[in-house]
């Protein structure tokens, strides 16, 4: 069942994943858990900003927050009791994916963008190594029929096209979109780095 919260409850989810406060999130997340009766990878899903539909791990991907990456995708693998801690100590993920997660992954926001997409346009390759590893879909396309290494060639990141084309699966049919949806989504790509850049400068004390 999906947890209701609040909406200070998600704002205090997604700034700590924007802000890279991977203790402070963390926390909250295991106490909220046992105050709600649920699991924290529950929690992860309901938390999704109403108006853009940007989750956590969007922005922890589009910020390249490795930890917050972590973290959140760590809270998949806790099926303990909700405010039990991990077994480890730490918030590696594991080397499963559970459907939850590859379905949380996928997630898109409003303008169809998924966490791959907003780490593939940013150029944070070690996040896309990870989402890839947990088996992101790099064929998904956004509003603007754009999938993730048309975002990355869009904003010069050779490195992350080398590695969507050397690890991604069926990019070569993946559907474009025309000139003018190209122009479209350079705008949302441009308004998202201010969002981050925002969220680094708060988690900066700038």
């Amino acid at each position: 069942m999906v947890p209701s919260l609040s909406e200070d409850e998600i704002d205090d989810i997604l700034y700590f994943s924007r802000a890279n406060e991977t203790a402070d999130l963390e926390q909250f997340l295991a106490e909220l858990a046992g105050q709600k009766s649920c699991t924290k990878s529950e929690l992860i899903t309901a938390a999704v900003d109403e108006e853009s539909g940007n989750g956590a791990l969007h922005y922890a991907c589009a910020n390249g927050h490795i930890d917050i990456v972590q973290a959140v995708l760590a809270s998949f693998d806790d099926s303990n009791a909700p405010s039990s801690a991990p077994q480890n100590g730490d918030s590696q993920v594991s080397n499963q994916s559970s459907p939850a997660m590859i379905s949380y992954i996928n997630t898109k926001n409003k303008s169809g963008n998924t966490a791959l997409h907003w780490a593939s346009l940013n150029g944070h390759l070690p996040a896309v190594e990870i989402l890839l590893k947990r088996k992101a879909d790099p064929t998904v396309l956004n509003a603007a029929g754009h999938d993730a290494v048309y975002e990355a060639e869009l904003n010069d990141k050779g490195e992350v096209v080398d590695l969507l084309l050397k690890e991604g699966l069926g990019l070569d049919t993946a559907v474009k979109g025309d000139e003018d949806e190209s122009d479209e989504e350079e705008e949302d790509a441009e308004g998202m780095e201010v969002d981050t850049d925002d969220a680094t400068n708060a988690a900066s004390g700038s």
